[in-house]
């Protein structure tokens, strides 16, 4: 219930459907994708005899799928798709067994194995393992409705099922996929986990002495501060600076704001879950006369146990079987009264009583969203009847329903059935099927073979991710056929697919900035290229991977309109080694063109201050650092302070959610590696380099490095003041017969941003609510409990030392019910004890 409630908040990062999914038969499929293009149908046969046959196939035209498709976060766009269909028949007289197509090395997800041999196989160690993993599985699902829950919706947490038949879910089943896939890649102690967040859930390895959280479903991970490794959620529970440097939900660029929204998510009560699934096998079993027919397109339909679930990408294939009218296994499973003739010179199943039946069996390892049942007969006598009935089966193979009646009728003469299979098998309210059963029943009461079933095709419609798929791409295809029959197998292959010159992808860009292979000293790198004629839109990427095999970090792999991008914070580099950019354009048909020439830069600059500390002095706290020995020298420090737990360091004001406005965090700068940031003396007494005394005394403090060209570094790790803490002096003396008044000025935390079920979602829930209360105190002195203010008018004769001793007391908000969120936190409390000398 936690995902689901999360969802009706990120509900706004949910992208609309490209097309109204509706149910349809076949011939009038939904359309989804963005344009029909004039083309040219093509089609490839192959007629198979051996376990393993190679063949190429050649598309031509001016694009293929790889080019039409765009992924979104919650969707794929495709402009215009080639591919219309591959049917792998069995032709032959015995089984065909596990027949597998893949088409240039791509696509073999029919196993655990299969999938981690695309993903891993190029990895050198075990850190290219976890980058891989993530970036093989973001690339191919999207974020979608649950289609099933309950005590079936392991269904997709099954990285196979996940990837080639459902092809989308939330975020749990997306941390339940990468958690298995790490385990089953060799990272299993610890045990991958799937981590709980409020509003999200998503998977955690431990790799390179480490926990990494890499997120699948939101496109992102969160590298360190010395941007090198992926860090561990309770980090960034910890930190939510870290989280804020990258976008969220892309690779589409819509703004920063959703990445103060994502890091809310982290919290320090945060749960963990083990997911792990050894994966499902994909085999693809043929009887003869039976046929499976890959599809691109799809009737809008899809197998789910929550009706008024919808998909926003589908693809539904089929199954077909026409089996050989006889009575013997494997066409029939069953028969009853009846036996094998031939009818008017075909074969054909006649009813020897009253009674007569006939059992067939339809299996598939994807799952069925329902099908269709098309039979003859002949009926000799009004009395003579034929009847289809279908039921499902249950995961176990036992029966699930009563048989469903879907077509009766009564002779004579020649009748023909067409007739859904939906309403039988319940495929929008149930479980998943991956097995039916159609039962012909015959009666023949005017005379022995009076009831005659002379044709039957039975069609199950099955989900399959077309992004599985085995596609063509432009040029020559090498085409890999496999399958574990015997040496008598006969298999037909059929590809059909169009071809179209009616659009041409556009050129790739020219680079500008950076100039190739050349050193940086940027603070915020701004890249730039030329405008490709056409071009609406531009993917844009950084990585340290030559191949490009994943992004540097997420927030330099993005999707964006304009001819020029940067990442609005400073120190997102390292200083050592290179990095790798390019460019690829779209038109306006949605179409995108080769990537541009790669080009090289390395950046200089200073690397984030170490070991930040907070010592407290004679009334002063002292804020120290070391430099970093990694990077160029730092010639100065600038330091910011807030009482925002996880704060990003900003010179200007900046909008802060929920806070509105907020005024500049910066402190001021030094040559020094210290400087005096709180207490009563700083504020009595600006201490050097301050330029904002409104800064001092704050709950929170970082340092930001800077080298001879005034370039900056990421900004540290926080440190972080004690508090509650009365930070200023009250008055020591007073004279009886006058009013005293001190107002106590503390040090106190906002706590950082966070998601909670509650209304409203998003705010400051950890932010500390301080009440006052004297200990110690003349009668005659009162306190304010909601703000701490002293006052009192001074007795005469009340001379001499009066010990005062005032504590506060930082609490939280408690609610009581579904989320329980601060029950954990007890009160924070201070004491300021001084004393009050009363003179007459």
């Amino acid at each position: 219930m936690r995902e689901l409630s999360a969802f009706a908040y990120i509900g706004w990062i949910i992208l609309s459907f490209s097309s109204t999914a509706r149910s349809g038969e076949w011939g009038t499929p939904v359309k989804w994708q963005d344009n029909e293009l004039p083309h040219v149908s093509k089609s490839h046969e192959e007629l198979i005899a051996v376990g393993r046959h190679e063949y190429g196939v050649k598309m031509g035209g001016t694009v293929d799928m790889n080019h039409a498709l765009t992924r979104e976060y919650g969707n794929w766009r495709l402009a215009w798709q080639p591919n219309e269909s591959l049917t792998v028949e069995n032709v032959g007289s015995v089984p065909a067994e596990n027949c597998k197509i893949i088409i240039n090395g791509r696509g073999d997800w029919y196993s655990m194995e299969g999938l981690l041999r695309e993903a891993i196989e190029s990895a050198r160690n075990d850190q290219e393992k976890v980058y891989l993993i993530w970036q093989f599985l973001r690339s191919n699902r999207h974020h979608d409705d649950p289609l099933h829950s309950g005590r079936w919706g392991d269904e997709l947490h099954d990285p196979v099922k996940m990837l080639a038949v459902y092809g989308a879910g939330l975020c749990d089943d997306s941390g339940a996929i990468g958690a298995s896939m790490y385990w089953a890649a060799g990272f299993r102690e610890p045990r991958p986990f799937v981590r709980g967040l409020h509003g999200h859930m998503m998977c955690e390895v431990f790799a390179e002495r480490r926990w990494q959280f890499m997120d699948i479903d939101e496109n992102v991970f969160y590298l360190d501060r010395e941007n090198e490794r992926p860090v561990s959620g309770d980090i960034v529970a910890v930190d939510h600076d870290l989280a804020q440097r990258e976008i969220h939900y892309g690779p589409s660029f819509s703004g920063w704001a959703r990445s103060a929204r994502a890091a809310a998510l982290f919290g320090r009560d945060d749960g963990r879950t083990t997911r792990l699934a050894k994966g499902y096998e994909i085999r693809v079993n043929l009887r003869p006369a039976e046929r499976i027919e890959y599809r691109w397109d799809n009737i809008g339909k899809w197998s789910m146990s929550q009706p008024d679930r919808q998909r926003r990408w589908v693809g539904n294939s089929r199954k077909i079987y026409q089996p050989a009218l006889c009575t013997t296994v494997p066409e029939a499973q069953e028969a009853h009264e009846v036996s094998s003739i031939i009818f008017e010179s075909r074969p054909a199943i006649a009813a020897e009583s009253a009674d007569g039946s006939i059992t067939y069996r339809m299996s598939s390892a994807f799952v069925f969203c329902g099908g269709s049942v098309t039979a003859s007969f002949n009926l000799r006598d009004a009395s003579d009847e034929a009847r289809i009935e279908a039921w499902a089966m249950d995961n176990k193979g036992a029966d699930k329903t009563e048989p469903f009646v879907l077509w009766h009728t009564n002779g004579p003469g020649p009748k023909r059935a067409e007739v859904s299979l939906d309403d039988a098998l319940h495929p929008t309210s149930g479980p998943p099927e991956y097995e039916f059963w159609v039962r012909v029943c015959l009666s023949s009461k005017s005379g022995k073979a009076a009831a005659v079933l002379t044709e039957l095709s039975i069609r199950g419609d099955i989900m399959v991710s077309p992004i599985f798929l085995p596609r063509l791409r432009l040029g020559e295809n090498k085409v890999v056929y496999t399958d574990e029959s015997g040496p008598d197998r006969k298999v037909r292959v059929t590809y059909k697919w169009h071809e179209t010159t009616a659009t041409k992808p556009p050129a790739a860009p020219k680079l500008i900035y950076p100039p190739d292979r050349q050193t940086l000293r940027d603070d915020i790198v701004t890249y730039r290229w030329q405008p490709a004629d056409d071009a609406v839109t531009y993917h844009f990427q950084v990585s340290r991977d030559q191949a490009f095999r994943w992004p540097y970090r997420p927030s330099l792999d993005v999707r964006y309109d304009d001819v020029e991008y940067s990442v609005p914070f400073w120190g997102i580099y390292s200083p050592e080694g290179d990095y790798y950019w390019r460019v690829r354009a779209q038109n306006d048909k949605g179409v995108w063109g080769d990537w541009s020439k790669v080009g090289t830069f390395q950046w200089a600059g200073p690397c984030t201050p170490r070991h930040v500390k907070l010592t407290p002095g004679d009334g002063e706290f002292i804020l120290s650092w070391e430099p970093n020995p990694r990077g160029q020298r730092p010639v100065a420090y600038e330091i910011y302070g807030s009482d925002i737990k996880g704060f990003s360091v900003n010179k200007a004001s900046h909008e802060v959610e929920t806070l509105g406005t907020v005024p500049p965090n910066c402190l001021g700068r030094t040559t020094s590696t210290q400087m005096i940031v709180a207490g009563h003396r700083a504020a009595e007494s600006i201490p050097a380099g301050v330029e904002n005394p409104d800064n001092l005394n704050r709950c929170y403090y970082r340092v930001v490095a800077v080298d001879a060209y005034g370039t900056h570094s990421a900004c540290s790790a926080y440190a972080e003041m004690p508090h509650p803490y009365v930070w200023t002096v009250p008055p020591a003396t007073v004279h009886a017969g006058r009013d005293y008044r001190y107002q106590p000025r503390l040090i106190h935390s906002l706590g950082d941003l966070q998601f909670r079920y509650i209304e409203p979602n998003c705010r400051f829930w950890e932010r500390e609510q301080l009440s006052y209360l004297l200990l110690i105190a003349p009668k005659w002195l009162k306190i304010d409990p909601e703000t701490g203010l002293l006052t009192g008018t001074v007795p005469a004769n009340s001379s001499g030392r009066h010990p005062i001793s005032l504590q506060v007391t930082a609490t939280f908000e408690k609610r009581v019910g579904k989320d329980t969120f601060t029950e954990d936190l007890p009160p924070l409390t201070c004491t300021q004890d001084f004393e009050l000398t009363v003179s007459d």
